[in-house]
């Protein structure tokens, strides 16, 4: 990335093209690093998620001059991140994931709610997904366990 065409984060609440960069960045998106949903929602579902404005801070990662993937934030300190298959590799998640941390704190803490630290829910098959997390600093602190029905 050059300095005349830095890194952006782009606000998905503010964004035109937002609904139809997250919907390919959506199928995209394989079953092991899928947490909120296990089939495919149709155009218009994925519309109305996104008209809900369902997290805290959400946002397309602009390098380039091009969407690369997205970031979100939850009203419990959880941060997710996720690329377009071919811009994986070239350090925009990396990029995305600081420039947001340096940008934006934690909310504060509220016992047996959420801590004040970021934190990144990683599906188990997403072995990628942890090592990218990993590989930032984050570290391990649990493994949750969901019941069949």
């Amino acid at each position: 990335m050059t300095p005349s065409n830095p890194m952006r984060l782009v606000n998905v609440y503010r964004e035109p093209a937002a609904v139809a960069v997250l919907y390919a960045l959506l199928r995209e998106r394989p079953a092991e690093a899928r947490i909120s949903h296990q089939s495919m929602p149709t155009y218009q579902e994925h519309i109305a998620f996104v008209q809900s404005r369902p997290y805290r801070m959400w946002f397309l990662i602009r390098a380039n001059g091009k969407f690369v993937g997205d970031l979100h934030a939850t009203e419990n300190n959880e941060i997710g991140v996720f690329l377009f298959r071919q811009q994986r590799g070239m350090g925009y998640g990396a990029q995305a994931v600081k420039l947001f941390m340096g940008r934006h704190k934690p909310l504060p803490s509220i016992p047996a709610k959420r801590v004040r630290a970021w934190l990144a829910h990683i599906a188990p098959e997403n072995d990628a997904g942890a090592s990218f997390f990993r590989k930032l600093g984050f570290r391990k602190v649990q493994s949750t366990w969901q019941s069949a029905s």
